[in-house]
């Protein structure tokens, strides 16, 4: 091999990875205009593609005229760089074309029409084809100055096309772990033009000393080859098979970018390999038939065997600890589970460029027509197998129409290019291939579409219902009483059945419902995300219209299955609603409806389909969709984003709205609230709570002090949180590139912490009563957060909070300290009364109190005799203490100990009720207990044990655990056996034998 060839393979490897750089960042691009439904990503990836063949077929056909060839490929890699540079600018003339043609519309459109899917495919191939044409003609090119004689027609193309393919996978990798996220958009392409202004320069010096290629006539390849139809059908097979790998490794990697570029370099590993590989072979036709009908042989026996393999990935992923946050062991996995079937598909090309070329003279024409019709091919196997296929036919059925064309391609090959004993033996083995097929024929992989990445590649729960559709495969796992969507493994929401307690996931509701708390005049709202229903399902009653945009339409089945599964009222049927599936961002580009308030609410952060949806460009976008007054509502999980990420996001919401409101609603969430008008709760809240009580009462808010208790920074505090960390754009998108890579604990800590050092509640803690304040913060376990209110409270109402907290904390006689301390300082402060007489009844004068307050004393007393008929005579005054109010929680507990102790099953049902609105609010695990008892008492067992399910994943955080873990055994073993009970029983057996704490706090009565 002469050293000019070989650094010609040197500048085609550099090719190859800028190339693969381009098409990592362009495809990004373009979804800020298309948007990143199945549709977009298929038409700009068709452009792009079909750019490469035209420019094939145009070498194809010039390349004999050309006498320096070498020359010729350095320039155009020089127009392929800057062409490369005007693509973003292109791109930016192709959305104005876009929005003035296609946009304006009265509402979002509902699905994807046939004139935009039209104008996706045509823009991106006017925008792509100046590059993709000029790199699709650098092959044929090359092998008019390689191929010298008959003999390197099959090597030499295939080493080539095995060099360019080895640079692709840098350029993937290197543009998605490194430029990309360090540089961002832009600047990737400066790279990548700079590779080409080498490759130029390279092959400049090189021409000087490569020898001009004799003027030949022009004996090109003409007229159809049997060759041709076949190497397009295997280019179709080929792409289906990644489409399904990328698709099933996903569950492994998760979805980002870096985890994309990771399996196809994993794939085209393969390809490189191979072609590499059946180069040595492809020295004449004769071989060249019998390679190709044995590649094709081979891919088809491949595919069957890795896929059936496929339940086996889980294993191998969690032996190398290959993760979405882990991804080279990743990477070794995916090449472990892809090396034995693209090794295979890889080796087609070389035997099918000698098949199609005659001699010597024919190389450039004979690579450039192979190269064409299976780029083509390539593009009707993406686009049918994504959009049509995978969706119609599920994983197996894939496989099955992938290998069965294989098949059929290898048997015809032997038949066309083979003769005698090999023709027969290939048509034997495929038949025999065919059958096994048939007969051992896989079905979907379980074990892997179970798995859960953000859970160490755990499965959570049997399968249920699996949906495989066009962006994404959506699973439905059943858990304890609950069932999880996820999609491409990555959890999505919780729907619970009703016999869960309201304690957990409020933030989805809070999401539904803030909107109305900031604007108790907003009418229309669009919602970015379905997840499990729940913020659909949490709108309240006042507002008359709801939009949402969901991407996957088996999300949308997935949700009607489950709630149809528990008999729960289905908030698709909302007639308020209206349904659109699409791209959020492509769909407000082209509406002009203004909402007044939008809520988004995508999962996951750093995924490809998600990631567009946290930028300044896309907050723009939103602004422009908003009425004058509007708000934005944003969601966001603390476990995917650390202090710095936090700040940046927060940044960012401040760099295009004036008015940015953090909230903790509790849980691992964070929620953010944006408008260019004022925000201020203290002014709206109780307004808007009075105008929906009941759809508030299921986040446990009833007053102004469960809201500002939920509220960490506002206004002026938000920018100086954010101040000095850079914000998130589309060209620098720090939250895609950081986000997935440790989704942990660790770092919803350390965003916490971030947020607690800027913590607004001091200013609003005059606003409401401390006490009440405080009590709201502990229910949300706030505790650090209600100390550090306490801690700069003046001397009385200090006091106060420090005994409410006691109280809370299960201290009454350090309350009772506290409160007479406060009463000393201010003889007339209600709530120091209240605590006081609560911490010690006996003997408390409450003569001169409201009634519905006094019988809570009084209550408390006859509670603790066992006097139950005479508190049940109090039960109308209990009635009348407000929800929300101080002494509510204690209240709601009295009305429900004497209707469980009346043993009568319709009060037990009566105590369920009012023990949930107190679940709901303060999350209180004795509270789980009393649940259990009334739905045991009115022979509701599933809610029964729903309520011990929870209590004894709550434990950790109850009072006098060792206790509490007694008596929820002793109910447990006057329940019927249920869902999970086993388990149940067994994880309390284990918290009633714990060490008991040295302090032993007592548990809220009764």
């Amino acid at each position: 091999m002469d050293m000019r060839f070989q650094l010609l393979q040197v500048c085609f490897f550099v090719s190859g990875f800028a190339a693969l750089l381009y098409e990592t960042a362009w495809t990004r691009e373009f979804a800020f205009v298309f948007g990143t439904s199945e549709l977009a990503v298929i038409a700009v990836l068709a452009a792009y593609m079909a750019g490469l063949a035209l420019g094939a077929a145009l070498a194809g056909r010039w390349a004999h005229r050309i006498r320096r060839p070498v020359f010729a490929y350095g320039l155009i890699e020089l127009g392929i760089g800057l062409g490369a540079l005007m693509v973003p600018f292109a791109i930016r003339g192709l959305m104005s074309v876009y929005v003035n043609w296609l946009g304006g519309l009265d509402a979002p459109p509902e699905s994807v029409g046939l004139a935009t899917a039209l104008f996706h495919l045509a823009g991106a191939f006017l925008v792509l084809v100046p590059c993709t044409a000029l790199m699709g003609a650098t092959l044929p090119l090359l092998a008019r100055h390689a191929v010298q004689n008959n003999e390197q027609v099959g090597p030499r193309i295939g080493y080539l096309y095995s060099v360019n393919t080895a640079g692709a996978i840098c350029g993937a990798v290197t543009a998605a772990f490194f430029l990309l996220p360090e540089f961002g958009l832009r600047q990737t392409i400066y790279f990548g033009a700079l590779a080409n202004g080498l490759v130029f320069g390279a092959a400049a010096l090189l021409s000087r000393y490569a020898p001009a290629a004799e003027g030949i006539p022009p004996r090109r390849s003409t007229g159809f080859s049997p060759i041709l139809f076949l190497i397009a059908i295997s280019g179709m097979v080929s792409f289906a098979y990644e489409v399904l790998w990328v698709r099933l490794l996903g569950f492994v990697l998760g979805g980002s970018t870096a985890a994309f570029a990771t399996m196809l370099a994993s794939f085209l590993i393969g390809i490189s390999l191979g072609s590499a590989v059946a180069s040595r072979f492809a020295r004449d036709s004769a071989r060249a038939g019998l390679g190709f009908a044995t590649a094709q042989l081979m891919t088809a026996l491949m595919a069957w065997v890795t896929f059936s393999l496929a339940d086996s990935v889980p294993s191998l992923a969690s032996y190398f600890n290959a993760s979405s946050s882990n991804l080279l062991p990743g990477a070794a996995v995916a090449i472990l589970v892809l090396l034995p079937v693209t090794t295979c598909i890889g080796a087609s090309f070389p035997f099918a460029v000698r098949l199609m070329a005659q001699d010597v003279d024919d190389a450039a024409s004979a690579s450039a027509r192979v190269y064409a019709w299976n780029t083509l091919g390539s593009i009707v196997g993406s686009a049918a197998t994504g959009f049509w296929l995978l969706p119609a036919a599920g994983f197996e059925g894939t496989l099955l129409v992938g290998a069965t064309l294989n098949l059929i391609l290898a048997i015809v090959a032997a038949v066309l290019f083979t003769s005698g004993s090999p023709m027969r033996v290939i048509a034997g083995l495929a038949l025999a291939v065919g059958c096994i097929l048939m007969v051992g024929k896989p079905g979907p992989p379980l074990k892997l579409l179970n798995m859960s990445i953000l859970n160490s590649g755990n499965s959570h729960g049997q399968m249920d219902f699996l949906g495989v559709g066009r962006s994404a495969t959506v699973t439905l796992n059943r858990l304890a009483y609950a069932h999880q969507i996820s999609t491409n493994g990555l959890p999505e929401s919780m729907v619970q059945s009703s016999a869960n307690p309201p304690d957990l996931y409020h933030a989805g509701r809070w999401l539904g419902l803030l909107p109305l708390l900031a604007r108790p005049d907003t009418e229309n709202i669009l919602i970015i995300g379905l997840g499990g229903g729940r913020t659909l399902g949490a709108v309240p009653p006042p507002i008359q219209a709801i939009d949402l945009i969901e991407l996957e339409p088996e999300v949308v089945t997935a949700n009607r299955y489950v709630v149809g599964l528990y008999d729960l009222p289905d908030p698709l049927d909302d007639p308020r609603l209206t349904l659109r599936i699409g791209d959020a961002r492509g769909a407000l580009m082209l509406t002009g409806t203004n909402y007044d308030a939008i809520i988004s609410q995508p999962s996951h952060p750093w995924t490809s389909g998600a990631s567009h949806l946290y930028t300044k460009e896309f907050f723009s976008l939103v602004k422009d969709r908003l009425t004058p007054e509007g708000v934005f509502v944003q969601w966001m999980g603390l476990t995917f984003v650390d202090g710095p990420l936090l700040r940046g996001l927060v940044g960012t919401l401040s760099e295009v709205f004036e008015h940015v409101t953090v909230l903790l609603p509790g849980g691992a969430a964070v929620l953010f609230i944006a408008s260019n008008e004022e925000i201020d709760f203290v002014k709206t809240a109780e307004q808007a709570i009075a105008s929906a009580p009941a759809s508030f009462e299921t986040i446990g808010v009833h007053t102004l002090a469960d809201v500002v208790a939920a509220i960490c920074i506002e206004k002026e505090a938000s920018r100086e949180y954010a101040s000095g960390y850079p914000i998130i754009t589309d060209d620098h998108n720090h939250l895609a590139w950081a986000s997935g890579r440790t989704s942990n604990k660790r770092r919803s800590l350390e965003a916490g912490q971030a947020l607690r050092l800027h913590d607004g509640l001091l200013d609003l803690a005059s606003e409401v009563d401390p006490g009440l304040l405080v009590r709201r913060l502990r229910a949300r376990r706030s505790s650090e957060r209600a100390r550090l209110i306490i801690s700069q409270l003046p001397g009385p109402s200090r006091r106060v909070a420090q005994g409410w907290l006691m109280i809370a904390n299960g201290r009454p006689l350090r309350a009772r300290e506290a409160f007479r301390k406060a009463l000393e300082l201010d003889p007339e402060s209600q709530s120091a009364k209240y605590g006081f007489a609560l911490a010690s009844p006996e003997g408390a004068d409450v003569s001169d109190w409201p009634r519905p307050e006094a019988a809570v004393i009084e209550g408390e007393l006859l509670s603790r005799a066992g006097e139950w008929l005479q508190l049940q005579a109090l039960d109308a005054r209990l009635s009348e203490v407000a929800a929300g109010s101080t002494l509510y929680p204690e209240a709601a507990r009295l009305r429900a100990s004497w209707r469980l102790a009346s043993r009568a099953p319709v009060r037990g049902w009566e105590a369920v009720e009012l023990i949930d609105v107190l679940i709901a609010r303060d999350q209180n695990p004795w509270d789980l207990l009393l649940r259990a008892e009334g739905a045991g008492l009115s022979g509701r067992h599933d809610y029964a044990w729903a309520s011990l399910s929870r209590l004894s994943s709550s434990m950790k955080r109850a009072s006098n655990r060792k206790h509490l873990a007694k008596k929820a055994l002793q109910l447990a073993s006057k329940l019927p056996p249920g869902v999970s009970s086993g388990a149940i029983v067994r994880r309390l057996k284990a918290q009633a034998l714990e060490k008991s704490a040295t302090r032993k706090p007592q548990p809220p009565t009764p």
